[in-house]
C-alpha cells in the first residue's frame, strides 16, 4: 500500500507536469506541486520559498498540506546559502553545509530554521535567465531512508519545470495586469480606441468609441462602424499585408474623416490583436485646406533660406580641409620622383580642385546678394548649374549631353538669377524622368538664332498633357500634386527671364518627352560694364 500510494502520486505528478504550462494561477500551481512532490517522495515536509518582493528575503510561500503546522523558513537575500544556491545548479544536501567553505558563515538563526524544518535537501529554482526565483526545501523521508539518486533526479527535473511554469504564470499575471492598466488608460483618451482580434471581432472599446459609434464590444468591427460589409480599407488587412507592422492612414466613416493608427497588441494568452486609434479630423481638414495655399507660398522661400544658410556653413567647413589637401598634394608632387606616384598626386590635386570649385559654387549660390547684371557667357552659367546637380543626375541614372555653341555671343544678365532658372528646369526634368522611368536622357543645347541666344532642355520623360501646357507658368500651378510640388519654380523662371527681356516656352506631348526653350537678347560687344538692378525692372526686347 505504501509503494502503491507513492506510485499514484508519481503518476499524478507526471500528468500535472505535462499540463502545468497551461496553468496561469501561481498559487494553484505552487500549492499543487508541493503536495504532489511530498506524496511522490513520501517526505515529512516540502516547502517552497519565494522572494517577498524584488531583491528581498526568501520566505515560505507554500508547503505540503499534511505539514500545515510546519515552521515557516526565512532566508536573507544576502545569505551565503542563497548566494551559493544562486551560483550553483546542484541540489544541496544539508549534511554538506558544514563542509562547504562558502557556507561556513551561515547565520545561526538560518541553521536553526533548517533544523526546525527537518530539511534534508534544498533545490534551487531558476528562471530562464539563470536568476534564482525560489527554493524547494525537502524534509526527511517518512520511511527513514536517505534520498536515492533517482529521487534527486526527480527533484532536479521537477524544480526546473516548476521554475519555468512559475515564471510563465507570473508573466501571464503581469500581462493581464498590464492589459487592465492599458484599458484604464485608453478610457481616459478623447480619441476613439478599439482592440480588435484578427477575426474582426471587437474585444474592447474605450468610452469615446462607445459614445461616438453608439455600440459596445463583441460585434464585428465593420458593423460597429455602421457599414454593411467589411471595410475596403480594413485596418486588419492593412496590418497583415504590411508585414505585421503598424500603419497610419485616413478613412471615411459615416461621412467624417478619421486618422486611423494601427498597431499590434500581444494578448496575455499569446494571441495577437490590433489596436485601432481613430481621431476625427473633419474640422481640422477644412482648416488645413484654408491654410494650404498660404503654406505653399511660404514653402519655397523658407526652404531656400534654410538651405542657403546650411550650404554656406557646410561649404565653409569643407573649404578648410580642401585647402590643406591642395597645398600638401602640390608639395608632395614637387618632392616625389616616381612617375606613378606623381600621376596619383596629380589626380588627387585635380579632384580636390574640382571639389573646391563645387564648394565655391555653393557659397556663391547661397550667399545673400543684390541682383546685378553683367556681360555673361551663358555656357559658363549652364556648366555651373550642372555642377551643382551632377551627383544627383548620376545617381538617378540620367545621362546628360551638351551641345554648346563654341562662339556664342554674350548677354547682359544676372549670373545667379540665370543659374536659378537653369537649375529649376534641370530639376523638373530630373524629377519627371526619375518618377516615370527611374532615369533617362537630358539634352542641353545653346545656339544663336536671329539676334538672340536660345537655350533648350530636352528630356525623354513622360511629357505634359495639352490641357496643362497653357497653365504651366501660372503661380502655384503644379502637376506634381501631393508628391511635393509647390507650383512656384516655373513661375519664378518666367518672371526672371521676362525681366531680362527674354522669353521662356515649352513644347511637349504625353509620352514624347518635354523641351523647354529660353531665349535671351544678344548684347552688342561694344557694351561693357555692370548694371545694379533695383525695384524697377530693366527694359528689353521680347
Amino acid at each position: 500500500m505504501f509503494y502503491r500510494d507513492r506510485y499514484d502520486y508519481l503518476r499524478a505528478l507526471e500528468v500535472f507536469s505535462r499540463n502545468a504550462h497551461s496553468i496561469t494561477d501561481c498559487a494553484r500551481l505552487a500549492s499543487t506541486v508541493v503536495n504532489l512532490l511530498a506524496g511522490a517522495l513520501r517526505t515529512s515536509s516540502v516547502q517552497l520559498l519565494q522572494p517577498i518582493a524584488a531583491d528581498s528575503d526568501f520566505a515560505t510561500a507554500f508547503h505540503a498540506e499534511a505539514n500545515a503546522t510546519a515552521p515557516h523558513s526565512v532566508f536573507n537575500a544576502n545569505s551565503p546559502l542563497v548566494k551559493w544556491l544562486g551560483s550553483s545548479d546542484d541540489i544541496l544536501s544539508c549534511e554538506d553545509i558544514d563542509i562547504i567553505p562558502q557556507l561556513q558563515s551561515l547565520l545561526p538563526e538560518e541553521k536553526e530554521n533548517l533544523e526546525q524544518a527537518g530539511a534534508q535537501l534544498i533545490a534551487p529554482l531558476k528562471e530562464r535567465g539563470g536568476q534564482l526565483s525560489g527554493l524547494l526545501i525537502l524534509g526527511k523521508k517518512l520511511s527513514g531512508q536517505p534520498y536515492t539518486v533517482e529521487d534527486k533526479q526527480l527533484i532536479y527535473a521537477i524544480s526546473n519545470q516548476v521554475a519555468i511554469n512559475l515564471e510563465n504564470a507570473r508573466l501571464y499575471t503581469d500581462a493581464v495586469r498590464a492589459r487592465e492598466n492599458l484599458e484604464m488608460w485608453l478610457n481616459s483618451m478623447s480619441d476613439c480606441v478599439m482592440i480588435v482580434n484578427t477575426d474582426c471581432i471587437v474585444q474592447f472599446m474605450n468610452k469615446a468609441a462607445a459614445e461616438n459609434f453608439s455600440s459596445d464590444a463583441g460585434d464585428m468591427c465593420w458593423r460597429i462602424l455602421g457599414r454593411h460589409t467589411q471595410c475596403p480599407d480594413c485596418p486588419i488587412e492593412r496590418y497583415l499585408c504590411n508585414n505585421r507592422q503598424g500603419t497610419l492612414f485616413v478613412s471615411n466613416i459615416g461621412g467624417r474623416e478619421y486618422d486611423v493608427a494601427v498597431a499590434p497588441l500581444l494578448n496575455p494568452d499569446g494571441s495577437m490583436s490590433i489596436v485601432e486609434v481613430l481621431r476625427d479630423i473633419s474640422e481640422r481638414k477644412q482648416a488645413e485646406e484654408r491654410e494650404k495655399q498660404l503654406q505653399e507660398e511660404l514653402n519655397l522661400s523658407s526652404r531656400l533660406a534654410v538651405i542657403g544658410e546650411l550650404a554656406a556653413g557646410v561649404a565653409h567647413e569643407i573649404n578648410n580641409p580642401l585647402t590643406v589637401v591642395l597645398g600638401f598634394s602640390e608639395r608632395l608632387a614637387r618632392k616625389v620622383g616616381d612617375d606613378k606616384a606623381s600621376r596619383d598626386l596629380e589626380m588627387i590635386h585635380s579632384q580636390t580642385l574640382r571639389a573646391s570649385k563645387v564648394v565655391q559654387n555653393l557659397l556663391t549660390f547661397a550667399r545673400p546678394r543684390q541682383p546685378e547684371r553683367r556681360l555673361l557667357e551663358i555656357n559658363e552659367v549652364l556648366r555651373s548649374a550642372l555642377e551643382l546637380r551632377s551627383y544627383e543626375l548620376r545617381t538617378n541614372n540620367i545621362e546628360v549631353t551638351l551641345d554648346l555653341a563654341a562662339r556664342l555671343p554674350r548677354t547682359m544678365a544676372d549670373f545667379h538669377q540665370m543659374q536659378e532658372v537653369f537649375l529649376n528646369i534641370i530639376l523638373n526634368a530630373e524629377q519627371a524622368m526619375t518618377e516615370a522611368n527611374r532615369g533617362g536622357k537630358l539634352s542641353i543645347k545653346t545656339q544663336e538664332i536671329k539676334g538672340c541666344i536660345r537655350i533648350s532642355f530636352k528630356d525623354n520623360g513622360p511629357g505634359i498633357s495639352s490641357e496643362h501646357l497653357s497653365k504651366l507658368f501660372n503661380p502655384f500651378f503644379t502637376t506634381r500634386g501631393e508628391r511635393g510640388g509647390t507650383g512656384l519654380g516655373l513661375g519664378v523662371c518666367h518672371s526672371i527671364v521676362s525681366k531680362h527681356g527674354g522669353k521662356i516656352y515649352v513644347r511637349s506631348k504625353l509620352g514624347k518627352g518635354t523641351t523647354f526653350f529660353i531665349e535671351l537678347p544678344v548684347t552688342p560687344d561694344n557694351i561693357d560694364g555692370t548694371e545694379v538692378i533695383g525695384e524697377k525692372p530693366s527694359r528689353g526686347s521680347e
